[in-house]
């Protein structure tokens, strides 16, 4: 299932430039969900994944867009910090 939604959002981005609100928070959810799992498999907490217990929590982010290259005059200095 992650997979799909990495190919997906990959797919996007190339389409796009920026990815899919929606499938980022899909992919942090299973991304947690998966982690729960893991640990409470190999006994390391005590606490249960879904669906025993809620969905994981997620942490809101900022997502990726493709920024334009900036057109640069010979001669001109770019500060990588403020970009002028």
């Amino acid at each position: 299932m992650v997979s799909i939604v990495v190919f997906v959002q990959f797919l996007l981005v190339l389409v796009t430039g920026s990815d899919n609100e929606n499938l980022r928070n899909l992919g942090q959810g299973l991304g947690k969900w998966i982690y729960q799992t893991v640990m409470f498999l190999t006994f390391n907490t005590e606490s249960k994944p879904f669906p025993f217990d809620e969905w994981p929590v997620i942490d809101p982010s900022e997502g990726y867009s493709v920024r334009a290259a900036e057109v640069v005059e010979e001669g001109e200095f770019v500060d990588a910090e403020d970009g002028r």
